[in-house]
């Protein structure tokens, strides 16, 4: 029988939320709707027109950190109700409980397990046999999510790997849009967002690879947008400034290897996109000025890949 709440329409049932995750959800998509009227209503009128303005903004500025903290924080319980309350603490889709095998492998020093040991379901969920080992089966999937999931594992709490990557990719979504707009404001929308997406809920819920290769994305743009911004300003690559491109690249390479490793078609598309852009922002570079530029980002670029790559191939 219906709930007397539940309305029908030809899109599906709707009504009236029914628990905190649901009302939360809503509340804060109120939220971010009066915060999105209220940046535009600000970026149309003049600076500095009201003393109110000026007032609530700078205060916005001065909490901007400790609001993100707050929305990260919010992400991963919201993460973790939605694994409670709609997945009954345990991977529910086959993809998930795949990557829950293969982690738990790994956790215990191994990359496959007995074929004897496994029942006719278990050897049909994307299991394979490697052909020097035929009585043997593991997982097919890439290694980058299960590498991070075995060492939840290791530490005895794996269901909270999701919950930590929500809280992760909502505090690397307000860095990201700080970075492009330069504006708290913005920044803290886009977190709100990152908050109240079902989407990010249910991935950084459920044990499956999107919710690691989500913030190793944003890593990459983080990455890349700070390399061509150095390189746009035609900095003059003293040491100070080599070092800063190396830490760049390093952080770039490392990024890009491990999402690699999680999602190799993800990793390769993204990668390439980053590199062209790279290579587009440096092309009015001074000869001289190229070649340091291939000294102080390649090398830490290369060494922060490899691992990921090697992961990969393992």
């Amino acid at each position: 029988m219906r709930a007397s709440w539940v309305n029908t329409s030809p899109w599906g049932p709707w009504g009236w939320p029914q628990d905190l995750f649901t009302w939360t959800i809503l509340l804060l998509g109120i939220c971010s709707i009066c915060g999105g009227a209220w940046a535009l209503f600000a970026r149309a009128t003049k600076n500095g027109e009201t003393t109110l303005r000026r007032q609530s903004t700078f205060s916005l500025e001065k909490h901007y950190r400790w609001l993100r903290i707050l929305l990260s924080f919010l992400s991963a319980l919201l993460s973790l109700d939605y694994l409670q309350r709609y997945l009954g603490n345990t991977p529910t889709i086959i993809d998930a409980s795949s990557y829950w095998l293969e982690a738990k492998i790994l956790a215990q020093g191994g990359a496959t397990f007995s074929r004897q040991a496994a029942g006719a379901l278990v050897q049909g969920r994307f299991m394979i046999s490697p052909p020097s080992n035929p009585g043997a089966v593991g997982v097919i999937f890439p290694p980058g999510y299960p590498f991070l999931l075995a060492f939840f594992f290791l530490i005895g709490k794996p269901l909270l790997c999701g919950p930590f990557l929500g809280a992760l990719t909502t505090w690397l979504t307000g860095s990201l849009a700080m970075s492009w707009t330069r504006s708290a404001a913005t920044a803290l929308l886009a977190c709100l967002w990152s908050t109240i997406c079902f989407a990010l809920r249910y991935h950084t819920a459920d044990t499956i690879s999107h919710g690691l290769s989500i913030p190793l994305s944003i890593v990459l743009l983080l990455a890349t947008t700070n390399i061509c911004r150095r390189l746009a300003q035609e900095c003059s690559f003293n040491r100070a400034e080599r070092q800063k491109l190396g830490v760049l690249g390093l952080a770039l390479g490392l990024s890009l290897g491990w999402l690699i490793a999680t999602r190799p078609l993800t990793g390769i598309a993204l990668g390439g996109a980053c590199f062209l852009q790279i290579f587009w922002t440096s092309k009015n570079l001074k000869r001289t000025q190229k070649k340091q530029l291939l000294l102080s980002l390649l090398f830490p670029l290369g060494a922060g890949t490899l691992p990921g790559l090697f992961l990969l191939g393992w």
